[in-house]
């Protein structure tokens, strides 16, 4: 890998870092006292089923308070190699059994990763994750990530 595109990558995940534990501070300071549970990963204490629409809310407050709403300019060498991991993330989900979306072209991928149609490996499951945890068809979220880590999160494109 390009040197300078490994120093890129470095110095955003120590900003990741940073962004992370802001958001927990945010999470914390609107009442939800959270548990890290991995490098990028947290679980809200006591939190219910019925809270999770509300908890994702202030999770998306928190992290857009952050300052971190998404790149504006990206360089297009990190988001091909960035589509290359979101490819090998999807074939690991797609082995533990989760339902995966067929992935738009390198080209649309680059087109869109700026807009709210951004697509990930984790797209074609994220929104039904509860049920299809509830319903045994799902390992457990850390697992997942342990397993499948999310490239988004450990890639600096910004």
């Amino acid at each position: 890998m390009d040197p300078a595109l490994l120093n890129e990558i470095q110095a955003g995940l120590e900003r990741r870092e940073q962004v992370f534990r802001d958001v927990l501070a945010c999470m914390e300071e609107n009442g939800w006292p959270v548990e890290v549970a991995g490098k990028e990963s947290f679980t809200v204490i006591g939190e219910t089923e019925e809270q999770r629409p509300i908890v994702a809310e202030v999770y998306r407050t928190c992290s857009e308070s952050t300052g971190w709403s998404g790149p504006e300019e990206v360089d297009p060498r990190a988001l091909s190699k960035l589509y290359s991991y979101e490819l090998a993330t999807r074939d690991c989900l797609s082995s533990l059994g989760l339902p995966v979306d067929t992935p738009p072209s390198e080209e649309a991928f680059i087109e869109r990763f700026t807009t709210t149609d951004r697509w990930s490996a984790y797209s074609g499951f994220i929104d039904d994750f509860g049920v299809l945890e509830a319903q045994g068809k799902a390992p457990p979220w850390d697992e997942i990530n342990a397993v499948c880590p999310q490239p988004i999160r450990y890639v600096d494109l910004g």
